[in-house]
């Protein structure tokens, strides 16, 4: 009886730590496929890329309107970052493209191709 009891509680034991070793080797795999390989779901980084280019633009019209920029007055990467949540480290393309701030009335681009707002 007394053994029985032993073997029921390490069972119980080893289906704890099955569980636990297989939500983590699942949670794992989605972290796989939602962050780090577009080939399972094409257009991610480019979704995550043209929104930060949207944030850029966002920045660079609050900067022009604040210091009364005009349409070709250059403006750069420092310049908008106070304007930018997140600052410079959340400017970055998913996909590794980099970004053109480029002047005023321009919109910012991404190196990578098909990375562009629309």
């Amino acid at each position: 009886m007394k053994r029985e009891k032993q073997l029921r509680k390490e069972m119980a034991i080893l289906g704890a730590t099955f569980t636990t070793i297989l939500l983590l080797a699942g949670a794992g795999l989605l972290w796989v496929v939602l962050d780090r390989n577009d080939f399972f779901l094409p257009g991610v980084k480019q979704g995550r890329c043209i929104a930060n280019l949207e944030r850029i633009a966002h920045a660079k019209a609050e900067l022009a309107r604040d210091r009364d920029l005009t349409n070709g007055a250059p403006i750069t990467t420092d310049q908008i970052l106070d304007y930018v949540e997140g600052g410079a480290h959340s400017l970055k393309c998913p996909a590794g493209g980099t970004y053109s701030i480029n002047p005023v009335g321009r919109s910012p681009q991404c190196s990578v191709p098909g990375h562009e707002m629309k």
